[in-house]
């Protein structure tokens, strides 16, 4: 698994790859640039880019005769939902406060913000059951591509994952209802 330190690093790597492929086809669209929505869907590309990073890409070690290993990870598998509970209850009582922010806010904000990128973006996504759709297709997808990389699959992590996506539409529906004009800025 990479630190929060080297995703950044990897995303700020892909950025200019992102920012350049997206002036292009703007350029050879000849769409009008609306700088905000810009803006928000590279912070999309930014959120999505994290929860690859952390869920699917293999992490790399670079020995120093330049040779590349892939570290190997949990090859483990649980099916039984809610095991995450125990698990946090056994932190809490080790007062490892760290794994706890880690497992909960790790497994819902960047799906939070997805889902409510997504909305405010995309007119498709403004539909409570589409957001929810894709969101459970897209987290069983990645748990599903991490069997075969050994990254350890949990139903509690696609679990999670599906309520980040349901809070990310709630809080649109928030913004929504304060700040109408400003969604319908973003809105394609």
């Amino acid at each position: 698994m990479f630190s929060i330190s080297e995703v950044l690093l990897l995303i700020l790597i892909l950025s200019p790859a992102y920012v350049l492929l997206r002036f292009l086809f703007l350029k050879r669209k000849k769409i009008q640039k609306n700088i905000l929505r810009e803006v928000f869907l590279f912070f999309l590309f930014c959120c999505v880019s994290f929860v690859l990073v952390m869920t699917i890409v293999p992490k790399l070690l670079i020995k120093p005769d330049n040779s590349v290993t892939i570290l190997p990870g949990s090859s483990s598998i649980n099916l039984k939902p809610f095991s995450f509970i125990g698990e946090l209850k056994l932190y809490l009582e080790m007062e490892i406060y760290s794994a706890v922010v880690f497992n909960l806010f790790g497994n819902i904000i960047p799906f939070a913000a997805i889902s409510l990128l997504c909305a405010l973006l995309f007119k498709h996504f403004q539909k409570f059951y589409r957001v929810l759709g894709y969101g459970f297709v897209f987290t069983c997808s990645i748990e599903l591509l991490q069997i075969p990389l050994s990254r350890g699959t949990d139903i509690d992590d696609v679990m999670l994952n599906t309520f980040g996506f349901m809070l990310g539409y709630l809080a649109y529906k928030i913004i929504l209802n304060i700040m109408p004009s400003f969604c319908n800025r973003l809105s394609e």
